[in-house]
């Protein structure tokens, strides 16, 4: 969260996704449907403002996966 409460970086990974069009796909609806995401959002919690969400592609999991392989391979 940015420090004026302006916008929310939030970052997601999803099993399901496989190739990149995929991963774009899903970024691209996240962030399409951001505003109604944020006005469920408002309703929920008691800070004044909501920040605007923006969505990225986390792929940690895939950089571990693919380390561990990398590991298993040298051993």
């Amino acid at each position: 969260v940015a420090r004026d409460l302006a916008y929310a970086d939030v970052y997601v990974s999803s099993f399901e996704t496989r190739s990149e069009d995929q991963k774009q796909e899903l970024i691209l609806s996240l962030n399409g449907a951001s505003g109604f995401i944020r006005t469920i959002l408002s309703k929920t919690h008691k800070i004044r403002s909501t920040p605007k969400l923006r969505f990225y592609y986390d792929d940690t999991y895939e950089r571990v996966a693919r380390l561990e392989s990398l590991l298993a391979e040298s051993s």
